[in-house]
């Protein structure tokens, strides 16, 4: 399906759509006005929407509606044919137009909650279309080799012919839905300053507030090459398990207790700052690769099999990173 493609055009078209996320999603006065008005929303009805809702996130839904609605009425008003995509394989957002489909994820974090999340770019394989190498391979102690952690993007680079392009749309907030007023922590303030926000300080309690937005173009996976492939990823977010027998063979069931055979591995000694703790099988070969031993981690009450990297964390310098600051 590969054959005859033009790589130069699909460069061309992805920067022609990045750019055209960049005029119509960040940097558009329609999207920011819409964004101060959900935070005056919020604020106005603060008591009331944490009442009704166990959601602690009350603008992922308004925003979604946002740029859903925003895309659409973009299309329509410049006569640009679009069709609703049907594949469940792809980002929240996915819209086939005559050249190219185009995924739109939209991601709203809090600053207070998640600072880490905030100043990174995290993405699940559904809308990635490429594989990595694996992550944190290592030889152990005993010459056992640990392969490390899979991470295989489930969308093809080209789908019905056209390029398949993904791009993150993100919105970071904090939101204090204490009772008291808090200070921002070193973590938070990182963030702050990692997007070019220097004045986070302390937060009025019950209060909602936009701080930025943010554009990420992810790879097609016909346009990287091995240095990006292989430095792309900086970490996961969590991890794929087996918590069940289905589509998997009996052997590779949850376990409810660990075996003395086991090679425990802390993740920790292989990269700084990583809290996994894994075991490493060495009578039992994975499940989606069969010349690599079998791992395990504690996964609700369970010893699961880990097939792999599920949501990552990506490194902007390699993602074309753009941000808008409120």
């Amino acid at each position: 399906m590969t054959e005859n493609i033009d790589i130069n055009e699909i460069q061309k078209l992805q920067d022609f759509y990045l750019k055209f996320c960049e005029d119509n999603l960040l940097n558009d006065l329609k999207i920011h006005n819409f964004c101060e008005n959900a935070q005056n929303e919020i604020n106005e009805n603060y008591e009331d929407l944490y009442a009704k809702t166990t959601r602690p996130n009350l603008i992922s839904t308004p925003f979604e509606r946002l740029v859903t609605f925003h895309i659409i009425s973009y299309f329509f008003k410049k006569n640009i044919n679009i069709k609703l995509a049907p594949s469940i394989i792809s980002s929240d957002l996915i819209f086939e137009l005559d050249d190219c489909y185009i995924n739109i994820d939209c991601k709203t974090v809090n600053i207070l909650k998640n600072p880490g999340d905030a100043k990174d770019i995290s993405i699940s394989p559904n809308q990635m279309t490429f594989q990595c190498p694996p992550l944190y391979k290592t030889c152990l102690e005993d010459e056992t080799v640990f392969s490390g952690f899979h991470y295989e993007g489930h969308q093809n680079p080209i789908k019905n012919f056209k390029p398949n392009f993904t791009f993150m749309f993100k919105l970071v907030y904090a939101d204090n839905y204490s009772f008291e007023n808090i200070e921002a922590g070193q973590s938070v303030k990182n963030a702050g300053i990692s997007l070019g926000i220097n004045n986070l300080n302390q937060f009025k309690k019950r209060s909602y507030k936009n701080l930025s937005l943010a554009i990420a173009c992810v790879p097609n996976g016909l346009l990287i090459d091995q240095n990006t492939r292989s430095n792309i990823l900086q970490g996961f977010k969590t991890y794929e398990y087996i918590t069940s027998t289905k589509n998997y063979h009996q052997k590779y069931k949850p376990l409810d207790n660990k075996k003395n055979s086991w090679i425990e591995i802390k993740l920790k000694n292989i990269e700084k700052g990583k809290k996994l703790v894994f075991y490493l099988d060495k009578t039992l070969k994975h499940p989606n690769y069969h010349n690599e031993h079998a791992v395990r981690a504690l996964q609700k009450n369970k010893y699961c099999i880990i097939l792999g990297g599920d949501a990552a964390r990506l490194n902007r310098d390699y993602v074309n990173f753009k941000k808008y600051v409120f």
